[in-house]
């Protein structure tokens, strides 16, 4: 049975895509970005994006069974998230010292927003876990 997209609810794997299409607009700026910012650009932004996508995807990985592996998959997920929170300041300030020589202003709106999905995402992914491991106290 098929369901209707605007009546979908939000997958709980979505943190993941939009994870994934967060370092793939990365990848793909960074190539077209001028000749004059690319060390500067590239470094900071691909490592912080890609940081958080396999951060992301190790702690989605993590099967929890005890208390260390609850923790461990608690610590990838924090780790995305505060990959993605300096991904988001980066980008600011990027976008404070290039202007328009690598995003637009709705370039800078889009991908600001993505980060934005991206850490209310996994807040809920921690959030839910908390609630869901519980049990696994020492």
């Amino acid at each position: 049975m098929s369901v209707r997209e605007s009546e979908r609810d939000q997958s709980s794997i979505e943190f993941l895509k939009v994870l994934m299409d967060i370092e793939k607009w990365t990848i793909r700026k960074t190539n077209i970005c001028p000749k004059k910012f690319r060390f500067i650009v590239n470094t900071q932004l691909l490592t912080h994006a890609a940081n958080a996508y396999s951060f992301a995807k190790m702690g989605n990985s993590v099967r929890v069974h005890d208390y260390e592996s609850k923790l461990l998959r608690e610590k990838y997920i924090m780790k995305a998230y505060v990959s993605i929170q300096a991904y988001a300041s980066q980008i600011d300030v990027i976008y404070a010292v290039c202007k328009s020589d690598i995003m637009t202003n709705n370039e800078l709106e889009e991908i600001s927003q993505n980060a934005f999905n991206a850490l209310k995402l996994l807040n809920g992914v921690y959030k839910a876990d908390k609630e869901r491991y519980k049990g696994y106290i020492p």
